[in-house]
């Protein structure tokens, strides 16, 4: 092998390398934008989708009369002359069962039962 022919290959490996790094890099970086592309539509997405959520619950935050059931349903407001009546919530059942099988295996669960009712 000559000097001349391995000069030629060692510059036709080198030129290769360059035009692969030429085409594959922006290759890469070209995917990479992709896919940052449809996460920031995506987002855009949901933005907008919430956004027109908002808007229409201040739409409907202007009216009067769902403004009266909100504060009359959250926070107890009544109308000059009316009555408010609080309803306290109901104590928890007490379940007495005799102390013999098969009652004794049941008084658990129905207390339990109970205590989430």
């Amino acid at each position: 092998m000559t000097r001349r022919s391995r000069f030629l290959r060692v510059g036709l490996v080198v030129a290769v390398l360059v035009v692969l790094g030429v085409l594959v890099m922006p290759g890469r970086l070209w995917v990479g934008q992709r896919n940052d592309i449809a996460q920031a539509e995506d987002q855009l997405a949901e933005l907008k989708r919430e956004n027109r959520q908002l808007e229409s619950k201040v739409a409907q935050l202007s009216d009067v009369s769902l403004i009266e059931r909100e504060a009359r349903a959250g926070f107890g407001w009544v109308h000059i002359g009316d009555e408010l009546y609080t309803v306290p919530p109901a104590p928890p059942m007490e379940v007495h069962l005799p102390d013999i099988w098969p009652f004794s295996r049941l008084q658990e669960p129905l207390a339990k039962v109970a205590a989430d009712a």
